[in-house]
């Protein structure tokens, strides 16, 4: 699970997320719009030129994933000024998602560890108390198999616990020299759509975009329901708060 979920993010944190990324959503060097005409960094500094450029941006963006892409219905879309921090740096966004399925994982096997033990607890009393003769040819062998899923389970929370420490630290080291700096522009962009099945639906996504907004840092998604983007955020800053 741990795995498969891994994946998904890395090929973005999702499965939409990889479209515009061309990677995890959450790794690589951007995806690139390849919007006609160029676009100067002056020319952003206009609010109105900004947001009508945004607009366009999401528009193409979202439109891309829609079963009907006409649709697309704007409710609101907010623009405003990106700096760099953990949240725009990709090793360490990465290392969250990851830290939050090996976290999940944990919970998971700590909780098959302490049926798996209780049975292994039970076999072995059988075993002792009436042997693996006669009628009680099979107890060796529930022995054997509760006793081998015992360590398995044993070894995996001792993989877990060693590959949730790597993670924090990767969140920990991360280089903060670049915090703060202006990297580019963040969009909000709630909209309705029809869905497969033509049923309207609402939907809210969160774009991290360049200077020129042309290519894309980031995507989160932000629907009710989906708390990726907070997630990451509270885990980032838990790590980060226990140095």
């Amino acid at each position: 699970m741990k795995k498969q979920r891994t994946l998904i993010i890395i090929a973005i944190a999702l499965v939409i997320n990889a479209i515009f990324l061309g990677v995890i959503a959450f790794h690589g060097n951007g995806f690139s719009l390849n919007l006609k005409g160029n676009t100067s960094v002056d020319s952003m500094a206009n609010p109105k030129w900004r947001q009508s450029k945004a607009e366009a941006v999401v528009k193409e963006l979202i439109c891309q994933n829609l079963y009907f892409p006409d649709s697309y219905d704007p409710v609101e879309i907010r623009v405003d000024s990106l700096q760099y921090g953990f949240m725009t740096d990709q090793t360490t966004v990465s290392a969250a998602v990851q830290l939050i399925d090996s976290l999940s994982a944990l919970d998971r096997a700590e909780n098959d560890y302490s049926n798996a033990e209780r049975n292994y607890l039970d076999t072995k009393n059988t075993l002792k108390v009436f042997g693996s003769s006669g009628v009680f040819w099979d107890h060796q062998r529930e022995y054997n198999e509760a006793k081998r899923e015992y360590n398995q389970i044993k070894t995996h929370i001792s993989t877990l616990k060693n590959d949730i420490e790597q993670l924090k630290e990767v969140i920990r080291k991360r280089d903060s020299s670049q915090d703060g700096n202006f990297i580019g522009w963040q969009v909000y962009c709630r909209y309705r759509a029809r869905t497969n099945d033509r049923a309207i639906t609402f939907g809210s996504v969160l774009f991290l975009l360049d200077r020129k907004m042309q290519n894309v840092i980031c995507r989160y998604s932000i629907d009710e329901g989906n708390m990726d983007l907070d997630d990451i955020r509270k885990q980032i800053e838990s790590v980060l708060a226990s140095q």
